[in-house]
């Protein structure tokens, strides 16, 4: 761990990019973070950085059994192999959102991901919020996982995740009306208001 200080402490934990920041604030237990530093921070830190290897180049679309991939997306029983369903047929993420556009996926106007937290804190609906992260992931697409699972998600001009929001649910629960709701209610891209 590498330490960081200024006018604001921070603790980072480093793969080229920040993969986990901790930061104090005015409530913060400064003995007991700087207890964590002492524990976390390494001595004898090779600080020589290698360049991020160049992304994979997706597969060509016509190459890809779009199909078969579909029928897979839509026999998946559980979200947390949405990620494998990927790795078997060797489509990104962003790819995905394509090949399944009109089934599992639709596209949103960019203020959807505002609207989407608005809505949330206004009818006090409770989310999940997962930040795109190169070493890690922590707790502008709708995305249907399976059932009736779906998730609002932003990428960037690369394809790569910037923030996915679930409505929170229990595993084998269905979704909270009130986050479908929420969901119906932001605009598709091509689509009148």
């Amino acid at each position: 761990m590498r330490s960081c200080t200024g006018s604001s402490r921070s603790a980072r934990s480093w793969r080229c990019d920040a993969v986990h920041k901790i930061y104090l604030t005015r409530k913060s237990n400064v003995e007991a973070y700087n207890a964590f530093v002492r524990a976390h921070t390494a001595t004898d830190l090779d600080w020589s950085a290698e360049p991020r290897p160049e992304p994979k180049p997706e597969t060509p679309d016509e190459e890809i059994d779009s199909e078969t991939f579909l029928a897979d997306w839509g026999a998946l029983q559980d979200t947390h192999d949405f990620f494998y369903l990927l790795h078997k047929h060797g489509v990104s993420r962003s790819q995905s959102l394509r090949l399944a556009e009109g089934r599992f996926t639709e596209r949103i106007e960019p203020i959807s991901l505002r609207r989407t937290l608005e809505g949330a804190a206004e009818t006090e609906t409770p989310i999940k919020i997962f930040v795109g992260n190169p070493g890690a992931v922590e707790l502008a697409g709708i995305t249907k996982r399976f059932g009736d699972v779906t998730a609002v998600e932003a990428y960037d001009a690369s394809g790569d995740t910037i923030v996915q929001i679930f409505g929170k649910r229990k595993p084998g629960l269905t979704e909270l009306t009130e986050w479908r709701e929420i969901v119906s209610s932001l605009p598709r891209q091509g689509v009148a208001a």
